[in-house]
């Protein structure tokens, strides 16, 4: 009895890649088999044929993950489909597949399920730039021209050029090629499409992460583009988590360009974030991308006021508390308050009235092993330090404990290190607090991170500011002006911590006539 390879090679091409459509084949030689159809049979029904093929062996698209990333599908399934992505590569399978819909590009079917396949491929990093080098892009580019009102061809198309935007070299031939025009077109000629709306979305959001692109998307209506599209599908998780995505990264521009910030505080930006996590409170997505948006447009001084008064705060925390075991959400919650806080008293005094010291303290005591999370929650604690009643609040609900053991948790971590420090030393001011900050060990792990991070002038910086704090006590004097002196309890334990050692190398490591040493040296100076 013949094999069912023996049999399946007596077929004519149209049959074989129509069994392997529907999974009939997924050995290696079958992707060279398929490809050398493509290659030496050129009828458009074959060519389709393939393409369905292609797409089959490589186990469809299907593959999703709470938060909508690649990267966070199941390892084992990343892995088996990523060994299929390889293997299709390198069988020659999409270079083939590229060609012919160059051939074909009349043909919506072999454009629209050839991008589907392009879409998977592409998933693969080492296969991107591959497939780029192999000009999928254009013909990509030039299906969409071609098909414009053809809703999945534009929606897989936006998704491909996603996939493309990973690296920069990659956007920069996007953009000089028009995609992002081609992007925009796709959004206004399929409003109601929320596939579209929402791929589109996605691509942009990955191409803003340009400056060169960001420029673009100030000029005009643009973003405006965006927040319609949110507008209209407020039900769709997918089209709010991506818009949102795209907002993230548009406001991301160098300081002193402050129009898409503007444009999006102006068109409603702001409102429509919040709204979308209102709408979708169970979307780890939409949450997360949310809160980035929102952290993003709290850099500005001036928005981040917008935001807070907005009910920014509300909805984050909330976001907080309902996602609480998600570091995807946490890391960018955190961040978000640190933003908002920024070194407004009022909003500080806002946020800890609405329980944001103990949501903070929480996030950290609940992701301790997460160096993101806890970095962006020390962060904000110490933000929100900016008054003694906020201190105080800070305290009582073991806010110096927690950070304390975030410092003994991420020792190498220099960002934690920092925040952690810059908290500690912020609530050292009241000196309430200085017993359980040290109760805490809080001046060992200072002088640790001062040791392990020895090149890192921002560890030094705060280091030398919180232990200065702490050491030296300020009382008025009898006529009238600041008297400084020792804590000798509290400079018993810097010393028997190798503090003199720690304290000395960082005034000597750095310019003496920096300010960023000054404490250092005057702490040293003291013990």
């Amino acid at each position: 009895c013949p094999t069912v390879q023996q049999r399946t090679r007596r077929l004519t091409p149209r049959l074989i890649v129509a069994r392997a459509s529907i999974g009939f084949t997924e050995k290696k030689e079958d992707w060279r088999e398929v490809t050398e159809i493509m290659k030496q049979h050129a009828r458009q029904d074959v060519q389709e044929l393939a393409a369905n093929a292609l797409l089959s062996m490589a186990g469809g698209e299907g593959e999703t993950s709470p938060t909508g990333r690649w990267k966070d599908v199941a390892a084992s399934r990343r892995s088996a489909l990523e060994a299929k992505y390889k293997e299709m590569w390198e069988a020659g399978a999409v270079e083939a597949l590229i060609q012919q819909m160059e051939r074909w590009q009349d043909s919506v079917h072999l454009q629209e399920v050839g991008c589907q396949v392009l879409l998977v491929s592409s998933r693969l990093a080492e296969n991107q730039v591959n497939i780029v080098q192999a000009g999928a892009f254009k013909v990509v580019l030039a299906s969409m021209r071609a098909h414009k009102t053809a809703n999945l061809l534009q929606e897989k198309a936006c998704e491909v050029l996603g996939n493309f935007a990973q690296e920069e070299e990659n956007q920069v031939k996007v953009m000089e090629a028009g995609g992002v025009d081609e992007i925009l077109a796709a959004m206004l000629s399929h409003e109601e499409s929320a596939g579209v709306q929402a791929s589109a979305c996605r691509a942009l959001r990955k191409m803003l992460r340009m400056d060169k692109v960001r420029g673009f998307m100030a000029e005009g209506d643009r973003v405006e583009v965006v927040l319609r599209a949110m507008e209209r599908h407020a039900g769709i998780a997918g089209v709010q988590a991506e818009g949102c995505g795209a907002l993230k990264n548009a406001v991301l521009a160098k300081a002193e360009d402050k129009r898409m910030t503007v444009k999006v505080g102006e068109g409603g930006g702001i409102d429509r974030i919040i709204a979308a996590m209102l709408e979708h409170q169970d979307s780890e997505r939409v949450q997360g991308q949310a809160c980035a948006a929102l952290r993003n447009l709290s850099r500005d001084q001036a928005t981040r006021g917008q935001v807070a008064w907005a009910g920014g705060v509300d909805v984050i925390m909330r976001s907080m508390k309902r996602h609480e075991g998600s570091e995807y959400v946490e890391k960018r919650a955190c961040g978000a308050l640190s933003n908002i806080i920024g070194s407004d008293a009022q909003l500080a005094a806002h946020i800890a009235e609405a329980g944001g010291g103990r949501v903070l303290i929480d996030a950290i005591r609940r992701h301790i092993g997460s160096a993101d999370v806890v970095a962006q929650a020390c962060g904000a604690l110490g933000n929100l330090a900016l008054s003694n009643e906020t201190k105080v609040k800070i305290s009582q609900a073991g806010g110096v404990e927690a950070v304390a053991a975030a410092m003994h948790r991420h020792e190498d971590q220099a960002r934690v290190q920092e925040k952690a420090i810059m908290c500690l030393g912020n609530l050292s001011v009241c000196e309430e607090l200085q017993v359980k900050i040290v109760q805490a060990r809080g001046i060992e792990a200072i002088v640790t991170a001062m040791r392990r991070h020895a090149d890192n002038m921002a560890v030094q910086r705060v280091a030398s500011w919180s232990l200065y704090t702490m050491i030296v006590r300020k009382s008025k004097s009898m006529w009238g002006g600041t008297k400084k002196s020792v804590n000798l309890q509290y400079k018993d334990r810097l010393l028997g911590a190798g503090g003199r050692q720690a304290v000395k190398q960082a005034a000597d490591r750095f310019d003496r006539g920096s300010d960023e040493t000054w404490k250092a040296r005057k702490l040293l100076h003291l013990i």
